[in-house]
């Protein structure tokens, strides 16, 4: 059960991980919409 509930946290943050890569590439692709990029 434990073990379980560690892997689904673990893919939660795969997930979260990748889609914050994918909103970098998107911001890259337009850097007008990220005012706060240095």
């Amino acid at each position: 059960m434990l073990q379980n509930q560690v892997f689904e946290e673990r893919q939660k943050h795969i997930y979260w991980y990748y889609m914050y890569l994918w909103n970098g590439f998107v911001l890259r692709e337009e850097p007008e919409d990220s005012p706060e990029r240095t």
